[in-house]
Formats: structure tokens, sequence, C-alpha cells
């Protein structure tokens, strides 16, 4: 999967630019030169990376950023800022916004090849985090006073899909115990994120310790790979 970049700078020469040599490292480059009409795009189409200028007239970087992060298809997205300011107060409210790099202008094409580069880093960690891998393992839910359970039908570093006797309620908070590694289960929370008419739910796991994330890994991890490789 080609990492997907949109651009937003109502300078078109900048923009144009940027998008040239992102495009040289074989990534899919959009310019838009209105941010109303990045933040439509940014709505209704899945970005992996937005670079966007900090001063833009009706909507500053900054505002779309906030925007980007309240909610939809983008919220996760690694969001590199050109400005500039370097003034601590704007980096301040750049990363409380939820900035992830800043790009200082006058840009080289050196310091944006490491921000790409960086950012594809966080990129991957986050498609592996979500990547679903086939995997059957039985798995023991705890909601209330209720004890059911289920196979996993698929999972992922992120969360699992199990199908069995689990008449969850989307948002339903459970406690899982998994029969995924050698030795004793591994026993994680998880938050009812789906719930399928075949009886298939999909449980996103919450709050896991540093020994349950480490155990999970181990075994997730070589599948996905494998998976990403082919």
């Amino acid at each position: 999967m080609g990492t997907r970049v949109l651009i937003i700078d109502d300078e078109p020469a900048m923009c144009d630019l940027v998008a040239t040599i992102l495009k040289t490292a074989n990534m899919e480059a959009y310019a838009v030169y209105d941010p109303q009409q990045g933040l439509k795009r940014l709505r209704s189409e899945k970005f992996d990376i937005l670079f966007v200028d900090m001063h833009m007239p009706g909507l500053d970087g900054i505002e779309l950023t906030e925007q980007v992060r309240a909610s939809g298809l983008n919220q996760k997205m690694q969001i590199v800022m050109m400005t500039g300011d370097t003034s601590p107060k704007i980096l301040g409210r750049g990363y409380a916004a939820g900035v992830n790099f800043f790009l200082f202008k006058p840009m080289t094409k050196e310091r944006m090849m490491r921000l790409v580069r960086a950012s594809e880093d966080a990129v991957q960690r986050e498609r592996r985090r979500f990547q679903r891998v086939p995997l059957r393992c039985r798995v023991e839910f705890q909601h209330g006073h209720r004890q059911l359970s289920a196979t996993t039908v698929d999972m992922s570093l992120g969360g699992l899909s199990a199908l069995g006797d689990t008449p969850f309620e989307k948002g339903a908070v459970v406690q899982m115990s998994l029969s995924i590694c050698d030795g004793a289960p591994l026993r994680a929370a998880g938050r009812v994120v789906r719930v399928s008419e075949d009886g298939t739910v999909g449980v996103e796991f919450q709050g896991l310790t540093t020994e349950a994330r480490e155990r999970l890994q181990g075994a997730l991890l070589p599948l996905i790979l494998d998976v990403a490789s082919r």
C-alpha cells in the first residue's frame, strides 16, 4: 500500500514544490491550495500524512489540525506543519493541537526527506497496529457476572474479532483471557466496537500492561510482517 500524502498551502508554488519532492520518494502526493477544500478531502478520503501551512486565510494550519484530530478518517494521521515561525508559543500551540513534526521555512529537500522518513516509520507502526491476521484461539470473556466463551477469528495489536456466545452491546467493556501464547493465558481489558449479525464481535484492547503488550507482539508480529511482505 503506497503512502498517500495531502499538502495544503495557499501558495501554489510552495504546495506544488512539496508535492514534486514527495513524488520523487514514490509517494502519492496531492496538492490543495484552499484549506477549506483540503478539509473537505480529509473528511472523505484516507491519507497517511498531511503537510499543512501554518498561516493561511480563513482557516490556519493549527485550526485545521484541531479539526482533523477531533474525529474522522484521518484522526490518527501524521501531521507536518510548515512554517517560518520558530517561536516557542507557536510550537506549543501546534503540538497541543496534534502536530507531529514542524518543517521550518526556508525548506530544503534534505530536511523534508528526513521528516518524510520519520513520518513513514510512524505510519508503518500504525498500520502494523491495526493489521489483522487470521488467528484462532480460545478467548474467555467476563462481562459483569457473565462468563462467555468464543474463538478468535482474527487479531491485531489493537484488538480482535471473535465468534461465539457473545451477546454484547456496542460499547460494552469486557475482561478477556486469551490462550494465545505459551504459558499462562494473556489477560486484557477491551471495549466492544462492533457487533455483526452473524454473532462476530470486534473488541478494541484497552489498558494493556507492558507484559501483556510484549507477549501479544511476540505472538502477532511475525504473522503481521509475513502478511506485509507478500
